[in-house]
């Protein structure tokens, strides 16, 4: 099976490009957002101020999930919900007779060695924290109506408080994840493609 990993910053546009990748070469996307410890699993093992690095993965079943399936075994996957902001309970994706495969997200290092072609997009960090503060916004607004909503908590709070809140996420969570653990990985990439602030792709890079 031949494994196409797409990486990159926080709101990079890893789904975006994965999924018009995807339409392109018919086949499936799967994020490795699928992977990560459910919110009580983090909670317990005392990381849920260190969602998306690699400690926050179940490695061995994004492993296990990418080997039988290249073997040709069914798999099914868990899904993540960027609305509860966690992985939803009894609700699978099945995979089967993939001759292709993309797999997005920022926990690609996890199984580096199993990528057939690594795609890194790099984006200006400012222009991705641009684009984080819109997404994280556009969740709480969206949540003002919908109690299930992990970002409902946040409705009532100042907005003073609340963009404080993100401010501090992408500083101490998602910056730091990405100098340590997703940068490193351009240097390995086999595409580079640097994206300007409209989401364009200026350059393509081929290593």
């Amino acid at each position: 099976m031949y494994i196409i990993g797409i990486t990159g910053s926080v709101a990079s546009g890893k789904s975006t490009i994965a999924t018009q990748m995807a339409k392109e070469l018919n086949c499936k996307v799967v994020s490795t957002d699928s992977f990560l410890y459910t919110n009580s699993e983090l909670t317990m093992r005392n990381l849920q101020d260190r969602k998306g690095f690699p400690e926050s993965y179940d490695v061995a079943a994004l492993r296990e999930f990418l080997t039988k399936l290249a073997d040709g075994l069914p798999q099914k996957v868990p899904v993540y919900s960027h609305k509860s902001f966690d992985i939803l309970p009894d609700v699978m994706t099945e995979y089967e007779n993939c001759e292709q495969l993309i797999l997005e997200g920022v926990g690609i290092g996890l199984v580096r060695d199993l990528i057939s072609r690594l795609i890194f997009l790099d984006v200006d960090l400012g222009v991705a924290y641009k684009w984080y503060k819109l997404r994280y916004e556009k969740m709480i607004n969206c949540s003002r109506t919908d109690p299930d909503s992990y970002f409902h908590q946040f409705v009532d709070l100042n907005p003073e408080v609340i963009e404080e809140f993100g401010r501090d996420t992408w500083i101490n969570i998602n910056e730091k994840n990405y100098f340590k653990n997703i940068l490193p990985l351009k240097d390995s990439a086999d595409e580079v493609w640097t994206i300007d602030d409209q989401h364009i792709v200026l350059n393509k890079e081929f290593f």
